[in-house]
């Protein structure tokens, strides 16, 4: 489970490494990074750091989740507060979708208030009522 770029490492994990895992939860994650770079030309603080990480990740496309959701062997639960301005929504959306339309399970809320932090307490609560279902549907404790 995690949030923003965390979101991203649950969304890589069940599409890459899937077979490691119970269940993964998305909150706010990004699932596209060519599109998110398009969207912040600042992604990650600024060309420099975005030259530093096409280093490492050289195409954007080819570690982006939204590309390999068919590859998803794992329950997953996205969660996305719709006044988030850090990422956009179609980040959470459409990695649901393509999760749906690949015939895998997915859970997907949209938070109408909540922003990229979760800093609502309401947020906070329902984000925490979605998670303790989903665990107990996918990772039960006994």
């Amino acid at each position: 489970m995690g949030g923003s770029y965390g979101g991203y490492a649950a969304m890589r994990g069940v599409t890459r490494d899937g077979e490691r895992f119970r269940c993964a939860i998305s909150i706010n994650g990004v699932s596209d990074l060519v599109k998110l770079n398009q969207y912040d030309r600042a992604f990650l603080f600024g060309k420099r750091s975005t030259a530093w990480l096409k280093k490492r990740a050289y195409d954007f496309a080819a570690v982006s989740p939204i590309h390999d959701a068919a590859k998803a062997s794992t329950p997953m639960l996205v969660i996305y507060g719709k006044k988030d301005l850090r990422v956009p929504v179609d980040q959470s959306r459409d990695f649901a979708n393509a999760l749906e339309k690949a015939g895998k399970s997915v859970r997907y809320v949209e938070l109408p208030k909540a922003d990229h932090g979760l800093t609502r307490w309401e947020d906070r609560q329902s984000t925490l009522t979605e998670v303790e279902a989903f665990l107990a549907k996918y990772n039960p404790a006994n």
